[in-house]
């Protein structure tokens, strides 16, 4: 539910910089044999520069990439200099990132123009983040005014909507009690199906859905341990 094929985790910070978005392309074709031939089937990929993730979308549905299916979101969106911005050059360049958009029409008209490029689902970045520079994990950045306006316009056009949201109090609610192994496969297949929007496709062993079958040694359903499968 939480992908970025065309990133590469080994470069960050200012040797970023140095890679084009033909090469990040280059990088998701890698990504998504990898990902596919590990097992994962089908993924939303949620923030990739120049649309690169658009472009390995409808390269692996033409037949033409070996991948998943892939959602979709294009550029994350995010305010100025937060943790969707380019926060890395210097004032002399008067760089923004692709999704950058202050204020609530703004945000809906970012919204309309990543989905006119093809995205599935739109990314927001709701908080700072651990890998961005000027800003605290936990503080937020979009307004409750530009995300009100972000999903209603999404939910207009028919789009979702995701956010990166990094913070103490959440981290724990969204973690409290673990899943035991038969509700970490649930929450693999049929409920990220539905997130997705492809319940009618995806998730399941059901007529009329994908065949998608992966084969783990041991029982989930009598194992409280999943590193035993």
């Amino acid at each position: 539910m939480h992908t970025h094929l065309t990133g590469d985790p080994s470069s960050h910070g200012y040797s970023r910089l140095g890679i084009s978005v033909p090469r990040e392309a280059v990088t998701g074709v890698k990504n998504a044999r990898l990902t596919l031939r590990s097992g994962f089937t089908s993924v939303r990929n949620v923030g990739a520069h120049g649309y690169t993730d658009v472009a390995l979308r409808d390269g692996i549905d033409a037949g033409d990439v070996e991948g998943p299916r892939m959602r979709v979101s294009g550029p994350a969106l995010g305010i100025t200099g937060g943790h969707c911005d380019n926060y890395l050059l210097p004032s002399e360049f008067h760089y923004k990132s692709d999704g950058v958009a202050d204020g609530p029409w703004a945000a809906r008209a970012k919204v309309r123009e990543v989905v006119k490029y093809g995205a599935d689902v739109s990314k927001i970045c709701a908080s700072g983040g651990v890998l961005s520079k000027g800003d605290q994990p936990g503080t937020p950045q979009f307004t409750l005014e530009e995300m009100q306006a972000i999903a209603e316009e999404a939910h207009k056009l028919g789009r979702k909507v995701a956010a990166h949201a990094h913070g103490k109090q959440s981290i724990k609610e969204a973690i409290y009690g673990g899943m035991k192994p038969l509700e970490a496969i649930q929450a693999a297949t049929v409920n990220a199906a539905d997130l997705l929007g492809w319940a009618d496709k995806i998730g399941a062993l059901e007529t009329g859905h994908y065949a998608d079958l992966i084969a783990v040694s041991g029982d989930p359903a009598s194992s409280s341990n999943p590193s035993s499968w």
